[in-house]
């Protein structure tokens, strides 16, 4: 009885320093885990196999509890076509972040910020892949311009394509005549197509015909000056003729 007992003594012994060990190792495993602190995480997000992430998160700090972090100092850009075209920026100071599912929240107060409007509010869920934001308690909402679909948006940027065409289109009127379709007045006002007049340009002079024409100017007077001396020296030759007979 007396080695029966001690062998129950010694296997509870072995069994409780066995579980001893274990129980100190995953202390010792779980402790070396919440003391672990990455700084500035800086965690792109990416969907559909493309080139260009959804999202971007930052944090001034992040600290792995799980498959989650602790984060603090939270920043999130949503992207847009591509890294340098942000669409909104979130902040909060502190939030947690689920690495299975990209998923973000926390319960301190958040910021969205972008052209279009401004959320603040306190307490939220965020979709990374999505882009959504789920705010859940004093939310407030400042639509800063006016917010058009995409249909809204293609028509906009045909009107604006069409204004740039057309105002590239050079015209050629004749010279001789152009006709006034508006004419703007002193005081800013307009006169009505009803009175519009029409104006003669001056022609613009050939310097070749004016050189031409001096030039027959002259050749006349050359010609008129040779008939007279011409002239003179046969009557001085026939006056001469005469006195010698």
């Amino acid at each position: 009885m007396v080695g029966c007992g001690s062998k129950i003594y010694r296997v509870v012994l072995i069994a409780f320093f066995a579980l001893s060990c274990s129980v100190a190792f995953v202390m010792a495993g779980t402790t070396d885990q919440e003391k672990m602190t990455l700084f500035k995480l800086k965690l792109p997000v990416y969907q559909n196999d493309s080139p260009v992430p959804v999202a971007i998160l930052y944090a001034d700090e992040a600290k792995p509890i799980g498959i989650n972090f602790e984060l603090k100092g939270v920043k999130l850009d949503w992207i847009g076509v591509s890294v340098s075209d942000v669409k909104g920026v979130v902040t909060t100071p502190s939030a947690v972040y689920d690495r299975s599912t990209n998923l973000i929240s926390g319960n301190k107060w958040i910021k969205y910020r972008s052209k279009e409007m401004d959320l603040d509010g306190i307490g939220f869920d965020i979709d990374q892949a999505a882009q959504t934001i789920h705010l859940r308690s004093e939310v407030k909402v400042t639509i800063k311009s006016k917010m058009e679909s995409n249909r809204e948006k293609r028509i906009r940027s045909q009107q604006l394509a069409g204004k740039q065409k057309k105002s590239s289109i050079k015209l050629r009127l004749k010279p001789e005549m152009i006709p006034l379709i508006q004419n703007i007045t002193g005081n800013g006002s307009s006169i009505p197509a009803e009175a519009s007049t029409t104006v003669k340009t001056p022609k613009k002079n050939n310097p070749g015909r004016k050189n031409d024409s001096k030039i027959i100017t002259i050749c006349i007077r050359v010609v008129l000056v040779a008939a007279i001396v011409l002239f003179f020296s046969s009557w001085l030759y026939s006056r001469a003729r005469q006195r010698k007979i």
